[in-house]
């Protein structure tokens, strides 16, 4: 209703703010305060779309996240640090219907920190091909992108945009044999990196969830990527299996598993 175009209606969005106004407010600013507390606060205080609470990840480990993303809530593209590890993550759109998710990180200051989470709607696909080389330049070049490997034709295009990775596919798939035979990091051997959540899936959220458990926290989220805030408020899984359709903007939240699968923490 609200993205109609040429609508009948006019739509009135009436946030908290607005109970806060008058000379007969129904909220004070105490209420309001406490109401904050709760993960259900911009669902219901902030006209946001945020789903079921889901059984994932911590909720104090996302909020944690959040505090310690509040240092970069100012980051974007006229800020962002160049020269240090950048990962691009990309979660490609099928259909008309489904959404392009892009997520980028950063090790910075001790922390993995989100510079950028982005759907894209009813994307085109060699737009997003030339966006994801865009986004590279503005960081100084990122050290990987990974990719779903259920897209092939978007690993290749991303190849040879970057003039990267150009072997034969039988020596993609022998390079990646190898590097899983002998431990040794793929991100190390490839700059396009396809990541199979048919077979890496459960492993890739159990380890973001470890990443995101870790008491001092490890990860830091500027508020502003509230969609990836969501996403992880609000996601399902069942046996480590992630839960795609009850869990709201699971593009971006797949884009994220794959940054946080590069990073290894030692105990």
């Amino acid at each position: 209703i609200e993205l109609e175009q040429n609508s009948l209606y006019y739509k009135c969005f009436f946030t908290y703010e607005y109970g806060l106004e008058g000379p007969q407010p129904i909220y004070s600013v105490e209420q309001i305060e406490q109401a904050k507390r709760s993960p259900d606060f911009r669902r219901e205080f902030a006209g946001e779309y945020l789903g079921l609470i889901g059984n994932t990840f911590n909720i104090s480990s996302i909020n944690k996240a959040v505090m310690h993303g509040t240092k970069y809530n100012n980051i974007s593209p006229d800020n962002w640090t160049k020269g240090v590890h950048t990962l691009l993550a990309i979660d490609p759109a099928y259909s008309s219907s489904s959404r392009y998710g892009i997520v980028m990180t950063q090790y910075l200051n001790g922390k993995i920190v989100v510079i950028y989470a982005h759907e894209y709607t009813k994307p085109d696909y060699s737009d997003m091909i030339d966006e994801v080389f865009r986004l590279s330049h503005l960081v100084g070049g990122v050290t990987n992108i990974l990719v779903d490997s259920s897209a092939p034709e978007v690993i290749a295009s991303l190849r040879r945009a970057f003039h990267k990775d150009q072997y034969s596919e039988n020596y993609l798939k022998e390079v990646i044999a190898n590097a899983k035979k002998y431990n040794v990091p793929i991100e190390n051997r490839l700059f396009v990196i396809p990541k199979s959540f048919s077979m890496e899936g459960r492993q890739m959220l159990q380890h973001a969830v470890s990443i995101m458990d870790i008491p001092e926290g490890a990860i830091a989220i500027p508020s502003q990527y509230q969609d990836l805030i969501v996403a992880l408020r609000t996601a399902v899984a069942e046996e480590w299996k992630l839960d795609k359709p009850n869990t709201s903007h699971n593009d971006l939240l797949d884009s994220y598993l794959m940054c946080l699968s590069v990073y290894k923490f030692s105990k």
